[in-house]
């Protein structure tokens, strides 16, 4: 047997593949931990021969270091590494701010260079012309018809401006899905007549609501304004070429009777004749100009003027006057920004891009990606999957399953300063359950609130970039001068809390002078804007 005595210790378990298969098995783990390192302490049995039974076995303690990826989280840490992004830091606002302000002065330069042309590498902002000079002054008086249509939703509005900023209004609502019947309106394959054909009836049925009006236009055409709230080159206030479809349109790409590269107001005016109504579209503007026309008309009498017009609804806009508008080639004072194609320095997640890549148009309105409600609900129900794995629900896997609305009732729980509401929280777990089929305990309920809330709250910071930045250009804060921001859209006109936190992050920006800026809500801006438009135009009377 050989000489007796202590052996060298033998493990039972070779230590390289008991390290190889905890290695392995630690790597399946879905999530992993922000850590460097974690220490591992591993126990290994040895057995000592010849020794005495007493002795017989006892532990080698093995200590290493695997790295910090390979360890699991708990669905409250996977929530934070996903949201943290989400938070902006005074810096990060700062550099954004600096970004959009350089890319503003170098679209003016684009436009002095080039015109109506725009050059995507010289500026990602298309900085169009919306040609209008006149602001109303609240004195404008006559009847004006109005067309909106920027979305799924469409409107013809009659308008009475009584002078004085007073309006007196009556509208018709329509949605495309109804109107088009078994025709999708927003589809490649469907044309530009069909679309248009659809709006002039809009506006049709409510010209033949008013007995007074069709015997008026028997006289002479009735004038309307149209607002258009799509990227348009505009050499004048009623010629406008659609440079291209956002919010997932794509009517006539596949036609010979397309939209795109074609002049609206005449698509339009072609429609109405067609109804036989005697209705001329004299104006265009987009959505974002009729806010701060319909606001500039009807803002309190020494209010501070109106420059800034802002879009926070289903898309994403701004426009400004800008004090420099005909040294650098413009017609109108006025510049339509189209700011939601954005794209510098942007703080993109992993959602941010799985959203662009199912748009229609990747690569492109990045900024308006990351803000507009037609999207936030989207970013929300993507972070839900990210963040509970295969813990999250069924239908979550749904796309566009959650919309913005519902979004926001979970988000409004948890702006700072807001108290525990038991009433609101049950409200958020009933809209989970309608949207969802979920059934969340506390745990899962805070997390998908503090998602809702860090989506919101990007959008906030970054609405608040855009307007602080254009609140500057137009020059009415110098001299300790004050201006308005007129806003209109969803996100903001039924979220006050929302219009709360773009305040508070233009403060971080601007400073003292954020006391200067008043945001207004518009009232109905993207419809009225365009009959105000039209009442300007007009030296401000029709009968």
């Amino acid at each position: 047997m050989g000489k007796t005595g202590a052996a060298t210790p033998q493990l039972l378990w070779p230590v390289p593949l008991i390290l190889e298969a905890l290695t392995q098995r630690v790597a399946r783990s879905a999530e992993i931990s922000a850590a460097p390192t974690i220490r591992i302490l591993l126990f290994s049995l040895v057995f000592r021969p010849f020794a005495r039974l007493e002795d017989q076995a006892s532990f080698v303690v093995i200590v290493f270091s695997v790295p910090a990826a390979m360890c699991p989280l708990s669905t409250a840490q996977c929530a934070e590494r996903e949201l943290a992004p989400l938070r902006l830091t005074t810096e990060k606002l700062e550099e954004l701010a600096a970004a959009f302000k350089d890319e503003i002065i170098k679209g003016l330069a684009m436009h002095k260079h080039h015109g109506l042309k725009w050059v995507p590498e010289e500026c990602s902002l298309r900085m169009l012309d919306s040609c209008v000079s006149v602001v109303p002054t609240g004195h404008e008086k006559g009847v004006f018809y109005a067309l909106d249509f920027g979305g799924t939703n469409v409107r013809a509005v009659r308008c009475e401006l009584m002078g004085e900023g007073k309006i007196v209004s009556k509208q018709s609502l329509k949605n495309l899905y109804e109107c088009g019947g078994d025709v999708n309106l927003m589809a490649r394959e469907t044309s530009a007549s069909q679309l248009f054909d659809v709006l002039a009836a809009c506006v049709s049925e409510l010209v033949d609501d008013q007995q007074q009006d069709r015997e008026a236009f028997n006289k002479g055409p009735g004038l309307l304004g149209f607002t258009f709230s799509f990227p348009c080159t505009q050499s004048a206030l009623d010629t406008s070429i659609l440079e291209a479809w956002t919010k997932g349109f794509k009517t006539g790409y596949d036609t010979t009777d397309p939209v795109v590269g074609q002049d609206v107001v005449t698509l339009l005016d072609a429609a109405i004749l067609r109804k036989g109504l005697n209705v001329k579209c004299a104006a265009v503007v987009n959505d974002t100009v009729g806010t701060m026309l319909s606001c500039a008309y009807q803002k309190q009498p020494g209010s501070p003027p109106c420059s800034v017009g802002v879009i926070l609804g289903t898309g994403a806009n701004c426009c400004y006057v800008e004090p420099e508008a005909a040294a650098n080639g413009y017609k109108g004072r006025v510049i339509n920004v189209e700011c939601g194609n954005f794209n510098k320095h942007l703080p993109t997640t992993s959602v941010d891009t799985a959203i662009d890549e199912k748009s229609p148009n990747k690569g492109e309105q990045l900024f308006e990606k990351m803000i507009s409600g037609f999207y936030l609900g989207e970013l929300v129900r993507l972070l839900t999957l990210r963040i509970f794995g295969n813990a999250a629900p069924a239908k979550a896997k749904e796309e566009f399953s959650l919309d913005t609305k519902q979004v926001a009732i979970l988000a409004c729980t948890c702006v700072p300063g807001t108290p525990v509401d038991a009433a609101a929280d049950q409200k958020c777990r009933d809209t989970l359950k309608e949207s969802w089929c979920w059934e969340t305990d506390d745990a899962s309920l805070k997390i998908m609130k503090d998602i809702a809330f860090a989506v919101f709250d990007r959008s906030a910071a970054l609405a608040a970039i855009s307007i602080a930045v254009l609140a500057e250009r137009t020059g009415e804060l110098d001299n300790n001068g004050s201006l308005t921001v007129a806003v209109d859209g969803s996100l903001y006109v039924r979220n006050a809390w929302y219009g709360e936190r773009i305040s508070e992050y233009m403060k971080i920006l601007t400073g003292d002078k954020q006391k200067r800026i008043t945001l207004r809500a518009a009232d109905d801006g993207s419809g009225k804007g365009a009959a105000i438009c039209v009442a300007a135009l007009n030296g401000g009377y029709h009968p």
